[in-house]
């Protein structure tokens, strides 16, 4: 008889045990439900977005080498003064172009929304040469006139002379390549719709080349 009592008394205790922890996790269910339909929906301004990208995205550039070689004259005007001061920099090295989107260019103005289509329509800047540096050593030859090599020369300022100018000359090559910025702005696109991709829109280009 003890035993019979024993078990019916283990079989309450059981099946108290399990209604509590049903009603734990039906409880549980039912505020998380209350709370889900009290957090008010994300309203999706321009200024959402705009922090989003300040906040998340990341500077992707297009990186480019290029072996530049220029010969810069330093005309004094004519032959005879040439003789005297002129100059002739003859100049060889690797260039490396950095090409991007910088983010930080992008203003509420240049976003738009459409809550009808989902739609989020950025106008991406244009791509710019964000850095352009020495890649390696740099060749420089300098042939002077005769008072220059007495009195004016400097090797340093020849070695800078020498170095800006293939670097404008490196930059400029890439700027004016379409194909280049167009492929470095669609990048950039990709990027801004990866870190939007949580808000649940369609993000699109407004501008002419990221299409």
């Amino acid at each position: 008889m003890k035993e019979h009592k024993f078990e019916i008394f283990f079989g309450i205790v059981l099946f108290t045990l399990l209604l509590s922890v049903a009603i734990f996790f039906a409880g549980g269910k039912l505020l998380n439900s209350d709370s889900n339909d009290d957090k008010p929906n994300v309203v999706v301004t321009s200024q959402i977005i705009l922090d989003k990208i300040n906040d998340e995205a990341f500077i992707v550039t297009k990186t480019i080498f290029l072996d530049q070689k220029k010969t810069i004259r330093i005309d004094q005007g004519s032959d005879w003064s040439n003789f005297w001061w002129g100059q002739t920099i003859t100049t060889e090295g690797i260039i490396r172009v950095d090409l991007g989107v910088d983010y930080k260019l992008l203003s509420e103005n240049d976003i738009a929304i459409d809550k009808e289509s989902k739609t989020i329509s950025i106008n991406v800047p244009e791509a710019t040469i964000l850095d352009a540096s020495l890649f390696g050593d740099l060749n420089v030859e300098t042939s002077s006139g005769i008072l220059r090599q007495l009195f004016a020369s400097d090797r340093n300022k020849d070695y800078n002379l020498a170095l800006q100018s293939l670097i404008e000359d490196a930059s400029e090559t890439v700027i004016i390549n379409q194909e280049l910025v167009a492929e470095s702005e669609n990048e950039s696109l990709k990027i801004l719709q990866l870190v939007l991709s949580d808000l649940g829109y369609r993000v699109v280009s407004s501008s002419s080349t990221a299409d």
